[in-house]
């Protein structure tokens, strides 16, 4: 639902990736997938 005529817009802040996990393009997917799936959180 819209409220006064602005989009709905999404915040990510703080995104932390293991560092067994970096460099590997994992980070980069979950954000991508946020991105893309646009969900109304609760």
């Amino acid at each position: 639902m819209r409220s006064r005529n602005i989009c709905p817009y999404v915040f990510v802040e703080n995104v932390i990736t293991h560092g067994n996990y970096r460099k590997k393009g994992y980070a980069t997917a979950c954000l991508n997938y946020v991105k893309s799936e646009p969900r109304i959180a609760l």
